[in-house]
């Protein structure tokens, strides 16, 4: 027979002293002045969906890898075989963009669910992959390695 540890009277007794001990709520904070977001000086349009970040710390910063569906027209559905590519951007070591974004994969089909390695020299970036059979389409595990500098170094990914 499984016993509580503390009888239900001494629960209630116990949760009335934690609710009078409990500080009083933070005031909210006051917003500041609205300002853009680093990278962001200059309005710009919407490419489409970014989703699925994946965000690794290697070399002199980070790369920031995502699902990008700049290549769909919006308000099409994907029949158009474009869907999600992958892009990439490099950032300073507090975060701040270097350079604008790049393609990582941007190629038929969907490119989706990235994950990103530093390996002490170039990242890795492995994604899944829709790829063209003779009849449909499977899914494949892709990768790429991405230099430092932001170049992508396997024009075919492996």
């Amino acid at each position: 027979m499984l016993r509580p540890c503390i009888r239900p009277a001494a629960a209630f007794a116990l949760l009335v002293a934690l609710a009078a001990a409990a500080p009083a709520p933070a005031q909210s904070p006051v917003p500041g002045p609205l300002q853009w977001l680093p990278g962001d000086a200059a309005p710009a349009p919407l490419y489409g969906n970014e989703q699925s970040p994946a965000l690794c710390p290697g070399g002199p910063g980070f790369l920031l890898v995502w699902n990008d569906a700049r290549t769909t027209p919006l308000g099409s559905s994907s029949f158009l075989q474009s869907e999600t590519d992958l892009y990439g951007l490099l950032l300073d070591g507090s975060g701040a963009p270097q350079g604008a974004a790049f393609p990582v994969c941007a190629s038929f089909g969907y490119q989706k669910s990235a994950r990103v390695a530093w390996n002490g020299e170039n990242w890795l970036v492995a994604w899944i992959d829709q790829s063209q059979t003779e009849y449909y389409f499977q899914d494949a595990v892709k990768a790429v390695r991405v230099s430092p500098q932001g170049e992508v170094l396997d024009a075919v990914p492996l």
